[in-house]
């Protein structure tokens, strides 16, 4: 570590690189019902055996249909690239892709598809960049990276999935190159056509490919400067189906704590509780397990009830609750594990490049980990009841949260910056400078916070042009 700081990167490549092999494996744990991945050569087309047949067709109108027969697995959008005619023309993929032997109905009852459904080879970089950038953003705490993995599998399939995926990666390489969006609005639309029914319908039965894609649908429209957040009733409804239902697979597992982390942007960006029933989660694996994954999601829990306590009315906000969260967060704190302490820290040095601590840390897991904690301590000295009472200690107190608030500010931005592979991070550092950057009075340091604000829209991670005019405004008025 050199007294430079911990320097993070401006920007970020948008070629497409090959999907690397790691990218889609997945450990034989990580998900029971996932269908068996063949293995073996292309064979020549010399072979005896005729190609297989895949699950989708293509329609008279464009439309590419699957055989399945649920209404979940149909619609596809028109192509926008080569013609019908091209689209016909014999191909590398007719060529069977699975020996003879393994020419077999998966675990799913589904056959092994032919090639993957892709209209043209502009989807197929949609779904590269899928894979390979947004998921990650969605499998930031979730070691096994189902949506990367389960989820992109599961895309040969099941089209209102594949659909949700080409329609937010669409969206967002658009916003990434600051191009119009021509091509996602298609993708969603095919989408709502499967949704819509079933989620007017009773949903006795959890459809976790549904889960998954409302999931991906909410990240689309994150992507959009109005974010009508039309999916987050879906969700709400999907993880109180999860709580209801005596079963569970990982995919669900891990679709609902992703859930819960996008409801709690929504919570703390428009300073409400969160519309989630927390006791649905009460039953989860991570509340038994002692991993980094559900270290830092029992975090975003104690996070979710944080913000439950400081955005209902003041009548339910009461000196016992908030210290029994607070106690709680501690807790939390002072037991994790000995692997969630940082591999390097250092405070603030006036002679570095950036004037944020540099906190580096393992993983995205504990890195978002410990995000949570500073928001939920920041949260926790805002709303405490004692600071609303009369007194002569009371400007004390106030002096005292401010320096506290200060302190997790901080830290929050320099966990993002000391690590910027993480790119989960800098959502929760735009998120809170937007609440909380008022509190920043040093001038080095509102001028090093708009930069970070840049370099998070710079790099398509998150729209916060916005963000840093309010500041300046809001530190203008001081």
């Amino acid at each position: 570590m050199t007294k430079s700081g911990c320097p993070y990167p401006t920007s970020v490549s948008l070629d497409f690189a090959p999907l690397e092999p790691s990218a889609c494996h997945v450990d034989e744990d990580v998900d029971a019902e996932e269908e068996i991945e063949p293995e073996g050569r292309v064979v020549p087309e010399t072979d005896a055996h005729p190609p297989l047949t895949s699950p989708y067709r293509e329609t008279d109108d464009g439309i590419r249909e699957t055989f399945m027969s649920s209404s979940i697995m149909r619609t596809r959008p028109k192509p926008h690239g080569p013609s019908p005619a091209h689209r016909n023309a014999p191909s590398v993929s007719s060529v069977p892709l699975v020996p003879a032997a393994l020419r077999t109905e998966g675990k799913l009852g589904l056959p092994f598809p032919a090639s993957w459904p892709f209209l043209d080879s502009h989807e197929a970089h949609l779904f590269v960049h899928y894979v390979q950038r947004l998921a990650t953003w969605l499998d930031a705490m979730d070691s096994n990276r189902h949506f990367a993995t389960v989820v992109a599998r599961r895309a040969s399939h099941v089209p209102v999935i594949l659909n949700a995926i080409l329609a937010s990666a669409s969206r967002h390489i658009a916003f990434v190159s600051k191009t119009e969006d021509t091509a996602s609005a298609k993708y969603h639309d095919a989408c709502l056509q499967l949704l819509i029914p079933v989620l007017n319908g009773s949903l006795d039965v959890l459809d976790e490919n549904l889960f998954a894609a409302i999931i991906i649908l909410r990240q689309y429209e994150e992507f959009d400067e109005r974010d009508e957040r039309h999916h987050l009733f879906g969700t709400a409804r999907m993880v109180d189906s999860v709580a209801r239902s005596s079963t569970s697979t990982s995919l669900r597992e891990a679709a609902t704590w992703v859930a819960l982390r996008q409801e709690i942007y929504v919570s703390l960006t428009n300073r409400q509780p969160v519309s989630i029933v927390l006791d649905a989660y009460r039953d989860s694996n991570y509340f038994e397990s002692d991993t980094e994954d559900a270290w830092a999601n029992r975090m975003v829990f104690l996070f979710a009830r944080v913000l439950n306590y400081a955005f209902r009315s003041p009548t339910s906000s009461s000196q016992d609750t908030w210290s029994e969260l607070s106690n709680d967060v501690e807790e939390w704190y002072a037991t994790k594990p000995q692997f969630f302490a940082p591999l390097w820290s250092e405070s603030r040095d006036e002679q570095s490049s950036s004037p944020f601590p540099c906190i580096i840390m393992m993983s995205p897991s504990q890195v978002n980990g410990m995000q949570h904690y500073c928001l939920a301590r920041i949260l926790l000295t805002t709303y405490d009841p004692k600071l609303s009472k009369l007194g002569f200690d009371t400007r004390k107190d106030r002096k005292l949260s401010e320096e506290t608030l200060l302190l997790h500010l901080r830290q929050v931005i320099g966990l993002a910056i000391s690590n910027p592979q993480t790119e989960s991070s800098f959502m929760h550092v735009s998120h809170l400078l937007s609440t909380c950057g008022v509190y920043l009075n040093d001038p080095y340091e509102r001028a090093a916070a708009c930069e970070v604000l840049r370099d998070i829209e710079n790099r398509g991670i998150w729209r916060t042009s916005f963000i840093i005019n309010q500041l300046q405004e809001q530190w203008q008025a001081d």
